[in-house]
């Protein structure tokens, strides 16, 4: 949603981030915005939003005023405008080497020419909020998953491309994604392509592996060969063939969800006779099942608390805490385990770095995109019968600093900040397991 409104007596372009009770990371909060790229007239520039705001139970990021288009609007263009935009999308993403995916709703037409790029952090904001239907909207009809770094821009390209012609992106239809991930060849819809041009986009699509796609400066290079006569004004009439294509695959395609569904029921059929058994040798009392720290001394308790931070585990971090408690690290946790799992799904890469393997390995260099995370150097004393002191230190994703601040990215070329914190923490048992009741802050010193 592009809205525009009043902050602060000023009007500002506010942009839809997602729902109002989404949380948000300390990093995002806190220092200079990251920034995105405005691409226009062949250069490419820093953006920077300038704040969030929330109205009816949405929260939207507001900026300097500028007049936006949805992505969506890139369909509608006439051809020349359109294969315009699409050149101005891939020297943006050539520029700014992006080796993610960029979901439909990061991306905008600027009227009257250009293109802006949001920031990565606020599009890994954007996934945390989404329902699976928003999900299929700005992933998955877009691009087959399994593909890695700038690959995934050329794919991605091929599918706007595609859309285009098709009306509809190339795994749009579930027929098609059932269907091993093929769309529907792009030379059977009608649409004046170059025949040329359809079998140069169908390859790109059609590819299983990373390195069966060109690189994206090989990717402009053939597009720029191809775009004074990417459409043809004599095109073929292939709406039969068209039609008998869609009859095939609806029916491989049903026979393969069949094949699945009757797997899935054979499946579910012997885990339910395993279960029948394994019940009628059980006792009642094991039917509820106890936390996974039952059984544990309040010490290991504690510590497993912090593991759990670190394999981002968010139902272990809650059997760690009495009802109603509240931990700094659920947010975290929380976001950092939906951004890594998506980018693990679309980009066979979760962009998580341990803290403590980065640490062993001497602070190598990673990449760029990734975040280093993570609990070291964890001690955990005993104060008194039910409560503990625990210090350790937390690696996180820093808030970017000031261009004046003087401070610098680490050598890694990341942003990472180190924390030493001291917290103490209440404990109580229940039935035969140890719960946190309170976690009491005392001290938290950013380490030069």
């Amino acid at each position: 949603m592009i809205e525009t409104a009043a902050i602060h007596g000023t009007l500002k372009t506010l942009l839809y981030i997602s729902p109002e009770e989404t949380a948000i990371p300390t990093n995002i909060w806190q220092g200079k915005r990251e920034s995105g790229y405005l691409y226009k007239d062949g250069k490419l520039s820093e953006w920077y939003w300038q704040g969030f705001t929330q109205q009816n139970g949405n929260r939207y990021i507001y900026f300097e005023p500028i007049k936006l288009l949805q992505l969506e609007a890139l369909f509608t263009l006439e051809k020349t405008d359109f294969l315009a935009r699409i050149r101005d999308i891939a020297e943006l993403l050539k520029l700014v080497n992006c080796k993610r995916f960029i979901p439909q709703d990061a991306l905008y037409l600027i009227e009257g020419g250009g293109i802006l790029l949001l920031p990565f952090s606020i599009m890994e904001l954007q996934i945390t909020g989404k329902n699976s239907e928003q999900i299929d909207w700005t992933y998955e009809k877009w691009v087959r998953p399994g593909f890695r770094d700038e690959k995934i821009s050329v794919y991605l390209l091929a599918s706007y491309l595609y859309h285009y012609i098709a009306g509809q992106a190339p795994l749009e239809n579930q027929d098609a994604r059932d269907d091993s991930y093929k769309p529907t060849p792009i030379n059977l819809y009608p649409g004046k392509l170059n025949p040329k041009a359809g079998e140069w986009i169908q390859k790109i699509l059609n590819a299983r592996k990373t390195d069966e796609i060109q690189d994206i400066g090989t990717w402009i290079e053939e597009f720029k060969v191809l775009y004074d006569d990417f459409f043809n004004e004599n095109p073929i009439d292939t709406s039969e063939k068209l039609q008998a294509y869609l009859a095939g695959r609806e029916k491989r395609a049903k026979k393969k969800r069949f094949l699945r569904k009757r797997g899935n029921i054979l499946i579910a059929s012997t885990l339910a006779l395993a279960a029948i058994v394994a019940f009628s040798v059980s006792i009642l009392g094991n039917i509820l099942e106890s936390p996974a720290t039952a059984g544990l001394p309040p010490e290991e308790m504690i510590a497993l608390y912090y593991q759990s931070q670190n394999s981002l585990d968010s139902e272990l971090l809650g059997d760690c805490l009495d009802r109603g408690v509240k931990s700094e690290a659920t947010n975290m946790v929380t976001y950092l385990f939906v951004t890594s799992r998506t980018r693990l799904a679309y980009e066979q890469n979760d962009g998580l770095v341990s803290a403590q393997e980065w640490l062993d390995q001497g602070r190598p260099e990673v990449d760029p995109t990734s975040i280093i995370y993570g609990i070291t150097d964890l001690e955990i004393t005993q104060l008194d019968e039910d409560t503990f002191l625990a210090e350790y230190d937390l690696w996180t994703p820093a808030p970017s600093p000031d261009e004046d601040s003087g401070d610098k990215e680490t050598e890694t070329g990341n942003q990472v900040e180190q924390k030493s914190i001291r917290e103490e923490l209440d404990v109580r048992l229940k039935k035969d397991y140890w719960l946190i009741t309170e976690i009491r802050r005392i001290d938290s010193t950013i380490v030069d």
